[in-house]
């Protein structure tokens, strides 16, 4: 469903995804909005119901608006560990279902870690090799077509295919990336 048919109600002010209002009777005379406190599995609305007292509600997602993700504190963001690494060798991942690349990449102090990724659209092997790329570094291993995945690769997907993000400038390997 298209952003612009998700229902409108205070949420738009969250700038996040249609959110389903619990009734406010019972709150006393007259509460007022007076904003909102994001959550990793939704948010609370604030509402002022007398100079001192501010009551928090839980609003509740009405669905999806086009894929347009939760709103996430900073605090939450600064969890996701990101690092910028070298790539070392690349070998091609045979028990992919989609044409995919095996990645060995350097991250200096943090380690050489495994990737696997669907990148073979606009890189080539040779390509791929000394590239320096941008990876979240503290997810948990996952198997991928048979292979341990340890880092998530950042790229950026959509009708162009799988394209790699590459530090501007040389880094580092193992460089925070903030």
């Amino acid at each position: 469903m298209p952003a612009a048919a998700c229902t409108r109600n205070l949420a738009d002010q969250h700038n996040g995804p249609a959110l389903r209002m619990p009734s406010l009777a019972g709150l006393g005379a007259a509460p007022f909005f007076t904003g909102w406190r994001t959550l990793l599995g939704g948010a609370v609305g604030l509402f002022r119901t007398s100079p001192a007292q501010v009551v928090e509600i839980p609003v509740l997602p009405i669905g999806d608006c086009s894929g347009i993700p939760p709103m996430i504190e900073l605090d939450d963001f600064r969890m996701v560990e990101m690092r910028g690494g070298t790539i070392t060798a690349v070998r091609p991942n045979l028990n992919a279902r989609r044409a995919a690349c095996v990645l060995r990449i350097d991250f200096g102090p943090a380690g050489i870690r495994t990737s696997s990724a669907q990148v073979t659209e606009h890189y080539s092997p040779a390509e791929l090799v000394g590239l320096e790329v941008l990876a979240v570094t503290n997810l948990p291993g996952r198997r991928i077509a048979g292979i341990k995945s340890e880092v998530l690769v950042l790229a950026s997907t959509g009708k162009d295919g799988t394209v790699l993000l590459t530090p501007a400038s040389p880094v580092s390997s193992g460089s925070k990336i903030a």
